[in-house]
């Protein structure tokens, strides 16, 4: 019965994720036309939660935010060095958990450049699970 039930709560999940980033990157060029005033506060407030979690907002800040705040490299792609001087820049993260964040979180295109959007999301994922599992942590063992 449980095992049932986690199984749809899976593909649930899985198939709104799906829709999610197709109709997302679909209007990815649009969001980020739209975006002038991308600044720190901002992406500290989405990292700390205090913008809600399902904010169109916060998604089109992710996906964009790598020009607004200068952590590209001269070829477009996101620099680990500035990427993590900035995360630092926060009182909320430890160095060690941004170490660790960054070796997981490091995404890259196909052609071998660091995707802002891949690499955004997982850094919000990272943070809000280990947020999670300081409050609750069974649910660490549900998910594996």
């Amino acid at each position: 019965m449980h095992l049932i039930r986690l199984l749809l709560v899976i593909s649930f999940v899985t198939a709104t994720l799906g829709l999610f980033s197709h109709t997302f990157l679909a209007t990815a060029n649009e969001m980020c036309k739209n975006l002038s005033n991308v600044n720190e506060d901002v992406i500290k407030q989405i990292f700390v939660g205090t913008i809600p979690q399902s904010s169109k907002e916060v998604m089109d800040y992710v996906f964009c935010m790598s020009r607004g705040l200068n952590i590209q490299n001269k070829f477009g792609a996101i620099s680990a060095k500035k990427l993590k001087k900035f995360l630092l820049n926060f009182k909320v993260f430890r160095k060690s958990w941004v170490d660790r964040t960054l070796d997981i979180c490091l995404q890259r295109d196909f052609d071998g450049r660091r995707n802002a959007f891949g690499t955004f999301t997982c850094l919000r994922e990272q943070y809000f699970k280990q947020k999670l599992f300081e409050h609750k942590p069974y649910l660490f063992y549900l998910m594996y």
